[in-house]
């Protein structure tokens, strides 16, 4: 999968096994399915991340981010 322009420094696997989330110094997380081996969504950060992410309520974030996207 390609989608990052620099350093990958943080990825979760989601609780339900089929959605990774990465960050890196890029400025962007970028949301994945795995099943279908592509990328969701990408949310635009303005910092690079160097933390860990950790995805406990899956269903909630992922809502969170596809109602940020129709916004737009």
């Amino acid at each position: 999968m390609q989608g990052h322009y620099s350093a990958v420094t943080s990825l979760s696997l989601a609780p339900d096994g089929w959605s990774l989330i990465s960050a890196g110094r890029d400025k962007v997380v970028h949301v994945w399915d795995l099943r279908k081996n592509t990328k969701i969504v990408t949310i635009p950060v303005y910092e690079a991340l160097e933390g860990t992410i950790a995805v406990l309520l899956h269903a909630v974030f992922v809502k969170k981010v596809m109602r940020a996207q129709l916004l737009k």
